[in-house]
């Protein structure tokens, strides 16, 4: 009898602790894709997992004092459903349809860049840290850059993969993948991590770093190192955990009394590095622009600005130049200039269809990539909105940048090719409404 009293007693345990675990476990949202499907722009502000877009909803910096709250809005991940026509749905207002809308995880996500990456079953995000770090407080705390990753339809639990030792000014990371594995790599003030996608392995594979750069959709890291007052270049393997390359005596051929190397750009074939240069003395006399290939990480130069340090963008193979209102090309040493646009002040923003788009105030504007020595652009939007001047994102023939409503910065677009009037992604806070909204069911 005892024997058997205990069988059911053991029998209970085992079915209510199943029960209580079934009741635990988030089942997910069957609205939502539970894997991922042609997947575009990923990496950035926005991605397209098939029919659904995943953005953060408002911009939020380590300001910020609310933290992981219920009735949280703006700054939170969000996935929206696209139409028939593969475009957000809009409700009478001209607003996203809420109703279209998830959150997929309500921490702060928008930090800083607010990258939002799609791999396998999971979308990956960062988040400001939400615990006290030791010998400080709140605000040391939200400096530091936490990544986690969350199953595309929420089911399961939120997975904390690292938390950065220094503040998210002194870190860059990267996704990097080939078939069916990824890697984040992280350079977390001098050092550089390859962490596994679950968070659970981490390796570092240097310290001592001075700048890194990391391969355009591709797994190679590119990195520098100042040993005994040497700068030193290599090249890593992210998939493969391998160093395949390494340049010991990194300066340009031309110009031996070049330092400070700053790595700019990795595409398919080469790295590509600014240099200035110091003829005498420790002033700064010039500043240039050189590229290695990957298969020697041998410098040669492609450009000698003697005057100012321009900004460089680098698109299939282009390569533009960008001080004050011009925009130049670097073609065979030379600056071949593209607009000399009336304002003092331009930002290169992103590229759509053979054009570069940059912001002016309140003006978005593209001109074509082949256009010479122009002084009007092809196309110009007013979007009579203060655009916050950086975090810009292109998905097709939409341009994504932030711009303020009321209290917070909200995600808009315009399409480029339509030309039309901005579109806002997201839902608002009840304080960021406009007046002209109606009221509205948050999702």
């Amino acid at each position: 009898m005892k024997k058997i009293t205990k069988f059911l007693v053991c029998v209970m345990i085992c079915v209510c602790s199943f029960a209580l675990f079934a009741c635990g476990k988030n089942k997910g949202d069957s609205f939502l894709p539970n894997s991922s499907a042609e997947i575009a722009s990923n990496g950035g502000l926005i991605v397209k997992n098939g029919n659904f877009l995943y953005f953060n909803n408002g911009f939020v910096n380590e300001s910020d004092q609310t933290r992981n709250k219920k009735d949280y809005v703006s700054g939170s991940l969000m996935a929206v459903k696209l139409g028939e026509d593969g475009e957000v749905a809009l409700d009478q207002d001209g607003f996203m349809d809420a109703s279209q809308a998830r959150y997929i995880s309500q921490r702060l996500t928008s930090y800083e860049a607010g990258n939002v990456f799609i791999f396998g079953n999971y979308v990956y995000y960062t988040s400001p840290c939400q615990e006290q770090v030791r010998g400080g407080g709140w605000e040391d705390a939200r400096k530091r850059v936490v990544f986690y990753r969350m199953h595309l339809d929420k089911s399961g639990k939120e997975e904390k993969l690292y938390q950065t030792s220094s503040d998210y000014d002194n870190v860059e990371f990267s996704y990097l993948s080939e078939g069916d594995q990824l890697f984040l790599m992280v350079k977390d003030g001098d050092k550089l991590l390859r962490i596994s996608a679950n968070g659970k392995n981490s390796i570092t594979v240097a310290t001592e770093i001075v700048d890194v750069v990391f391969q355009t959709n591709g797994k190679f890291v590119a990195y520098i190192l100042n040993v005994d007052g040497a700068y030193q270049l290599k090249l890593y393997n992210a998939i493969a955990n391998a160093e395949v390359k390494e340049n010991a005596n990194l300066v340009p051929y031309s110009y031996p009394n070049a330092a400070a190397p700053e790595l700019l750009y990795a595409d398919s074939e080469n790295v590509y590095i600014r240099f200035s240069v110091k003829e005498d003395g420790d002033s700064i006399d010039g500043y240039i622009l050189a590229k290695a290939p990957y298969s020697s990480l041998a410098c040669s130069d492609l450009y000698y600005d003697q005057s100012k340090s321009y900004s460089y963008y680098f698109y299939n193979g282009v390569i533009l130049a960008n001080k004050a209102g011009e925009i130049s090309r670097v073609e065979d040493s030379v600056l071949v200039k593209i607009i000399s646009d009336t304002a003092s002040s331009i930002q290169i923003a992103g590229f759509v269809n053979g054009m570069v788009v940059y912001v002016e105030g309140s003006n978005i504007k593209a001109v074509s990539l082949t256009s010479n020595n122009k002084t009007e652009p092809d196309i110009t939007i007013n979007t009579e909105q203060t655009i916050l001047a950086k975090y810009f994102d292109v998905l097709g023939n939409n341009f994504y940048y932030y711009a303020t409503v009321n209290n917070g910065y909200y995600l808009h677009y315009v399409n480029l090719v339509q030309v039309n009037k901005p579109t806002m992604l997201g839902v608002y806070n009840s304080e960021d409404k406009p007046a002209t909204e109606n009221a509205r069911q948050q999702a």
